[in-house]
């Protein structure tokens, strides 16, 4: 029990240090776009790097979770989140205030729903088919805000 603990620490810490970093890599495209719901179709590959580093951080939080249990969260993230409602009954309605951009949003809606979300999409659109377009700034807020949540969660 007490590995768990020391488990959870160091992953929730380098967790934390890996979503800073990517929250001021968005805080930095503001020099190029504005970060605001009419520009949310732009796409980058600064979109493309924080959607594929913040998915991949959210697959190695649950595969540290889920520890000795086979997981293919690639497969399907929506059937695997569900587990997450036993830390937190009410994850899927989490919500993200943004006051900055005068924004709320629920990075996991959809899994209520039984579907991946949109974010988690355009993340295995990139790595199986090289889709840059769909790397825009709404996914990439997206990405972040559902990794923000699960490290609340977890913290």
């Amino acid at each position: 029990m007490q590995n768990d603990s020391l488990l959870q620490e160091n992953v929730t810490h380098t967790s934390w240090s890996r979503f800073a970093a990517l929250e001021a890599e968005l805080e930095s495209s503001k020099e190029f776009i504005e970060i605001h719901k009419n520009n949310y179709e732009a796409s980058s590959d600064k979109y493309q790097s924080i959607v594929t580093q913040a998915c991949a951080e959210i697959e190695n939080i649950y595969q540290q979770m889920c520890a000795g249990k086979p997981v293919d969260v690639k497969s399907n993230i929506s059937t695997y989140m569900h587990s997450i409602t036993n830390h937190c009954k009410d994850f899927f309605n989490t919500e993200i205030h943004m006051p900055m951009h005068n924004e709320v949003i629920k990075p996991w809606g959809m899994c209520a729903e039984g579907k991946d979300p949109a974010f988690w999409q355009t993340y295995h659109a990139i790595q199986n088919e090289g889709k840059l377009a769909k790397a825009t700034l709404e996914h990439a807020i997206y990405s972040l805000a559902g990794l923000f949540s699960l490290l609340l969660v977890l913290d």
